[in-house]
């Protein structure tokens, strides 16, 4: 049977379409039908639906455009094909189909993250041009319970935004989060003026809700990294955050970061390579 690929920004019976995939799929996603239309509305979203003939949703990829220090890039956050439809080149038409748009829209950087064992959407994006990560990352997840602050800086110790990453001094004081699709650098500076760890942080709404993601997080010590990650957690605390999230792998500062992530409530989320574009 014969289906089509289609860019689509859903109508409320399209988007309980894409959330009934996604439960029959994943049933990650707490997002009610209101929040995901919402969700799928904003401009960085991109949403692609495979369709069969007779106008029946089989498959979806979500994406967004995400504005970083090398320029701006596509980002895939899900993709799911029903169970009895795998097996037929949807998963592969999807992202085919994402990366064209957005090479269309002179995108040419995607990126996707892909549990590892999960051989289909492997397959997929590989067929797609993308090419797998040699190195395993381990997803550190840390959801936010309640909004009440935790003290974590030391007597002497603040925080700031770099002057030349950010024209908003107040980012890291502001009761609301950043605009999803954009990141931001993190500083933690010492009592004597130092900065002792440094990281590259993304906001971002997806299927799961809107989320902080540590891009990068380097610290001279263990210490710093531990206070840093309690400062961003703080953060999405108090922008009423769903979730803050990181992928740990060679490129950081290894299993002293991942301890540093886990002793302020991250939670590991099993093993990921990701799949990239460029």
């Amino acid at each position: 049977m014969s289906y089509t690929i289609q860019r689509i920004i859903p109508s409320e019976a399209q988007t309980r379409e894409v959330l009934s995939i996604e439960r029959a799929c994943f049933g990650e996603s707490a997002l009610s039908p209101h929040q995901a239309l919402a969700l799928f509305a904003r401009p960085e979203q991109r949403l692609y639906l495979a369709k069969l003939s007779q106008g029946q949703a089989v498959g979806f990829c979500s994406c967004f455009l995400l504005a970083g220090e090398q320029g701006r890039s596509l980002e895939i956050d899900l993709l799911a094909v029903l169970p009895d439809w795998r097996g037929r080149g949807i998963g592969t038409a999807l992202v085919s189909a994402a990366r064209q748009a957005a090479s269309n829209e002179g995108i040419d950087a995607v990126r996707a993250v892909v549990r590892v064992a999960n051989r289909a959407s492997e397959g997929a994006f590989e067929r797609a041009g993308l090419t797998p990560s040699l190195a395993r990352y381990q997803l550190l997840v840390y959801a936010p319970v309640g909004a009440q602050p935790v003290p974590y800086l030391p007597r002497g110790w603040h925080e700031r935004v770099p002057a030349e990453a950010s024209d908003d001094a107040t980012l890291w004081r502001a009761t609301t989060a950043p605009e999803p699709g954009s990141a931001y650098a993190y500083e933690l500076v010492d009592h004597s003026g130092r900065r002792v760890a440094h990281a590259s942080v993304a906001s971002v709404c997806t299927l799961s809700g809107p989320s902080l993601w540590i891009e990068t997080l380097e610290a001279q010590a263990i210490r710093s990294a531990t206070i840093a990650a309690r400062g961003l957690v703080e953060r999405a605390k108090r922008w009423d955050l769903a979730q803050v999230g990181m992928l740990v792998g060679p490129a950081t500062i290894g299993p002293n970061l991942e301890t540093a992530l886990i002793a302020e409530g991250f939670e590991r989320f099993g093993s990921f390579r990701c799949f990239e574009a460029r």
